[in-house]
């Protein structure tokens, strides 16, 4: 599912060639990923954007026990995958973990041996961009990317599938304006418009006079 959904994007992108050559000259990619560990399972969120505005955003469910800190390393590996398939050459990355980020940038040190094997896979994988830099954010910062890592992590997904969501603008329980209706003053308490609409139809008014002539005005 996700070469599949890296593919088509490659795919996409490749057919837009005076924007390949706009991003060529900006050069700048930017990622932000995130990754969530629940008790339902693991899932990492993507935001993809090019130089030229293009987006991607990308859930992916890990089919395999992940820590929350194992979640985020596969968050960015699967982005610098995703990246370098573009022959993306400068990379902006954007993570709300402190532990990766500073296991990234040598001011922590790795010291779980999984951990130092997720290090070690990111820093080889990052050799291969002409230049790149990995900053820490704030995680109101990184909504989208935690919103998409939250869902897959979450859902029951067996498969690929597609999430729409509608935007409801007022409350089921809002209360709404009304307005009284006001009873017929005619004879027979027949509605104004039937007078009216009989007129139109068939030309007879009512037998009073007064109420005819209020018609035929």
């Amino acid at each position: 599912m996700k070469d599949q959904v890296m593919a088509d994007f490659v795919l996409e992108y490749s057919r837009k060639p005076s924007q390949r050559q706009e991003s060529s000259e900006k050069e700048w990619w930017t990622l932000r990923v995130d990754g969530a560990s629940r008790s339902s399972g693991s899932g990492v969120g993507l935001l993809l954007q090019s130089p030229t505005g293009e987006h991607l955003e990308q859930g992916i469910q890990l089919g395999f026990p992940a820590s929350n800190n194992e979640a985020e390393y596969e968050a960015i590996l699967s982005g610098l995958a995703l990246t370098l398939a573009l022959s993306v050459s400068k990379l902006r990355v954007y993570s709300d973990s402190q532990l990766v980020v500073s296991h990234v940038q040598k001011e922590y040190e790795a010291k779980d041996e999984r951990m130092a094997r997720y290090l070690a896979k990111v820093r080889d994988t990052l050799q291969r961009f002409t230049k790149w830099t990995i900053e820490k954010i704030k995680r109101t910062e990184n909504g989208r990317a935690d919103a998409l890592a939250g869902i897959t992590a979450f859902l029951p997904i067996k498969e690929t599938i597609f999430l729409p969501i509608h935007v409801q603008a007022n409350s089921s329980v809002a209360e709404t304006s009304t307005c009284n209706a006001i009873e017929p003053s005619q004879p027979d308490g027949q509605e104004w418009t039937n007078d009216i609409i009989q007129y139109l139809r068939t030309g007879t008014l009512l037998d009073d006079p007064k109420q005819a002539h209020k018609i035929r005005v």
